[in-house]
């Protein structure tokens, strides 16, 4: 039972617990001799930092395969660039409100309002 957003003993349990608990189905079933146990990362480091001379050291370039959301997106981030420009103009003149709409060239648009 997930005592921190579901009320009572007896209620259902909220999105996000059912969502920890699919997630260890699945773990489940790709690894049904694993011994699953939630932990801090604290409790991880230190089982790790036990084997740690048994783990592979890569030494190669990785590229960037960590880099994830907007950052990822050149389209995304070209689009904030040019929002960001529009807001700043705005603001420097002094407007209180900025309205938007892309243009079929993907160029921001805007109309600064008093």
């Amino acid at each position: 039972m997930c005592s921190a957003c579901c009320t009572g003993y007896l209620s259902v349990l909220c999105s996000v617990c059912q969502e920890v608990l699919g997630y260890y189905e699945i773990l489940r079933a790709e690894f049904p001799n694993a011994q699953l146990k939630a932990s801090r990362l604290d409790d991880f480091f230190d089982v790790a930092q036990s084997v740690s001379a048994k783990l592979p050291v890569v030494t190669s370039e990785i590229g960037d395969t960590w880099i994830q959301g907007v950052a990822s997106d050149p389209r995304k981030c070209a689009e904030y660039r040019a929002v960001s420009r529009v807001v700043r103009h705005c603001l420097a003149a002094g407007t209180k409100t900025v309205v938007f709409s892309l243009s079929k060239s993907k160029e921001a648009v805007s109309s600064c309002l008093w």
